[in-house]
């Protein structure tokens, strides 16, 4: 994920420098590594960076999103980390946080000091380099360890399917209440479902409620995202579509289907 921020400087997560399968081992938590960080970069000077967070495993997407949540006068980062195989997460934290000298801890990784492993909410093993279901969870985390940061939104994997998460858009603007309820949305890459949330980021709190959302065209429901491809490209043996989502300017949500390259609008509906 990478993002330029109103300052000029550049946000970039840089992945874990691991394999799928493992907990990306120590350098995560080491504040002298690069490897498992969010590094804000000096666009204007080489070389220079800092690093402003750590524990990030797989972060693909980020976005800042302005007036919204922790309150209305902040400007707030919003990233999504795909984890392993335990759970997925959207993290948030407010602009300001990276003026101080503190390196915001999002858990990835095998910790010094007390040797866990974190995943979301949970700990999790060692692992093995390029096996399915690994690594393994081990355990629930406490609510509020010190030194962690919470996750805004956290979705447990399905343990029959392959489970990430692809995209995430924040939808509606907070001085727009009228467009509607969700706050946040987020699109899984394999079955091309959608969910999402009503809950507001607020700092330090437990993750927000998630709940699967129905998905509807102009003239039926969908299984999922990729049922999209089906309408443009036809029946095929495999139907993934990497599905993307994004922010419209007027505060919908969007979305590109990567195999097709079809632009689509989304937006929020009542059935009842």
């Amino acid at each position: 994920g990478i993002l330029t921020l109103p300052s000029t400087e550049i946000l970039w997560s840089t992945g874990d420098c691991t394999m799928f399968g493992l907990d990306g081992g120590y350098v995560p938590q080491l504040d002298s590594e690069s490897c498992g960080k969010i590094l804000k970069i000096n666009p204007h000077q080489t070389g220079v960076y800092s690093v402003v967070a750590k524990g990030v495993g797989n972060s693909q997407q980020m976005y800042l999103a302005k007036q919204l949540y922790y309150p209305l006068r902040h400007q707030v980062v919003v990233f999504m980390d795909i984890g392993g195989v335990t759970a997925v997460e959207v993290n948030a934290f407010p602009v300001e946080a990276l003026n101080g000298s503190e390196i915001l801890n999002f858990g990835w990784g095998r910790n010094e000091d007390d040797g866990k492993a974190r995943e979301g909410t949970f700990y999790v093993g060692q692992g093995k380099g390029f096996v399915q279901g690994q690594p393994a969870c081990e355990a629930n985390a406490p609510f509020g360890e010190d030194g962690f940061v919470q996750p805004w939104v956290q979705v447990e994997y399905a343990t029959e399917d392959f489970f990430a998460i692809s995209g995430f858009a924040i939808p509606y603007d907070s001085r727009r209440p009228e467009k509607g309820g969700l706050k946040l949305i987020l699109s899984e890459s394999n079955t091309g479902k959608l969910f999402g949330t009503t809950e507001n980021y607020v700092k330090g709190v437990t993750p927000a409620e998630v709940f699967e959302l129905r998905i509807f065209d102009n003239t039926s429901e969908l299984a999922g995202l990729n049922d999209l491809v089906t309408q443009e490209l036809g029946d095929t043996v495999y139907n993934h579509g990497d599905a993307r989502l994004f922010r419209f300017p007027d505060g919908d949500a969007g979305l590109l289907m990567e195999r097709t390259g079809v632009l689509y609008r989304i937006q929020e509906g009542t059935l009842f």
